[in-house]
């Protein structure tokens, strides 16, 4: 079934621009449960264990944090627009992760695809945008110069997965944060500069992990992160998926840049 909706340049929305996955019947049941099992180590142990995220514990709590396993088998991404659709729709689905089991798709190409199914899930719904949208993926490139670089660090979920998050919830991370050019009266600029700065939540959480990971060690973080993604790509192998040959003999997790 083609979109009912228009076209964002650049984008076709019938296409999935990886090549589809072979999902025999017998093993999505089993792959959904991997995967849900893989995205709970991943939060709980991980994101709320070392208390990465404000939201994430209380979210899951009220029920406000949606999880969805998708199985890509065509080129035509419809059901995934119809999946944004009905959670913009639910004023309970704050948080939406849609994860892809046993994907193997390039880090970058992945983060340029969820940015464009976005794009083209806003136009088919129109107005403004609702939903913001984080590419996580267990191998992110990072780096420690800067807390804000080091971020794709901890979205190394085990499977690529699209995050979508309520734009109004997340308004309060970016209070504080300037907004344009802020003209300064010469004759007030001594006060200014010495005026306390306010800092966001948003700059406050990106900090405070930052200072986490150096306490615990950067390279710990990412081993744990690591075992985690080994651990649920042995689960998929014993389910009967096939070695991806891109995975064959390699070790697809980069180190820090």
């Amino acid at each position: 079934m083609k979109p009912k909706g228009p076209v964002v340049s650049g984008v076709d929305p019938a296409d999935w621009p990886f090549l589809p996955e072979n999902w025999p019947d017998a093993q999505r049941l089993a792959a959904q449960q991997a995967a849900l099992s893989a995205n709970d180590a991943y939060l709980q142990r991980f994101i709320e264990g070392h208390n990465l995220c404000p939201y994430a514990r209380e979210g899951r709590r009220r029920g406000e944090t949606h999880r969805h396993v998708h199985f890509q088998t065509t080129t035509d991404i419809e059901q995934l627009l119809v999946l944004f659709e009905h959670c913009v729709a639910d004023p309970t689905c704050v948080v939406m992760q849609v994860i892809f089991p046993d994907l193997h798709v390039d880090a970058a190409a992945w983060i340029a695809f969820c940015h464009r199914a976005t794009k083209l899930c806003h136009l088919r719904l129109g107005g403004p945008d609702v939903m913001a949208n984080a590419a996580l993926h267990p191998c992110l490139p990072y780096h420690q110069a800067t807390p804000y670089a080091l971020i794709p660090l901890f979205r190394r979920a085990p499977d690529p997965t699209i995050q979508w998050v309520r734009l109004t919830h997340l308004e309060k991370l970016y209070e504080g944060r300037a907004k344009g050019s802020t003209f300064i009266d010469p004759a007030q600029i001594v006060d200014f500069l010495q005026a306390k700065v306010s800092k966001s939540l948003y700059d406050r959480v990106a900090e405070t992990n930052q200072q986490t990971a150096l306490e615990m060690g950067v390279e710990n973080l990412e081993q744990q992160l690591h075992a985690l993604y080994v651990d649920t790509q042995q689960h998929y192998r014993r389910i009967g998926r096939s070695v991806p040959p891109c995975l064959a003999g390699q070790d697809l997790l980069p180190s820090a840049t």
